[in-house]
């Protein structure tokens, strides 16, 4: 079994190309200038939270620390957030459970945020 274990090991065959599907990575995305967020256009970021992958301590981070020039508002003792972007226009601009709730259901997957079209009729009510 050692021999098996020690064989198929990671740290000796691994090659990242053989496990991804894109050789994409953040700084790509970054550098490329058609790839950037714009708060005050419609662009939306839609936090899926994975249960058990520290998904509520990053989603915290981004209502209540990013660094963004229009910030989440929280208001003491509530769990929800205002994250509204610049303009007159106030689109929301993240679309998670601190800022809209669990619209579309308790840890809601990808086909029922996407597919179904959840996220496009929430923000239409709320917007």
């Amino acid at each position: 079994m050692r021999e098996f274990a020690f064989k198929n090991s990671i740290a000796t065959d691994y090659k990242p190309s053989f496990y991804t599907r894109w050789n994409l990575s953040f700084n790509k995305i970054l550098d490329d200038p058609k790839n950037g967020f714009n708060m005050s256009g419609n662009d939306v970021i839609v936090f899926l939270h994975i249960q058990k992958t520290a998904g509520t301590s990053f989603e915290r981070f981004l209502v209540k620390h990013l660094n963004v020039s229009a910030p989440c508002i929280c208001h003491m003792g509530k769990k929800r957030c205002t994250c509204m972007g610049p303009g007159p226009e106030k689109k929301i601009w993240l679309f998670s459970r601190y800022s809209t709730g669990w619209i579309c259901g308790l840890h809601a997957d990808f086909t029922e945020l996407f597919v179904s079209g959840c996220v496009d009729n929430a923000l239409d009510k709320k917007e």
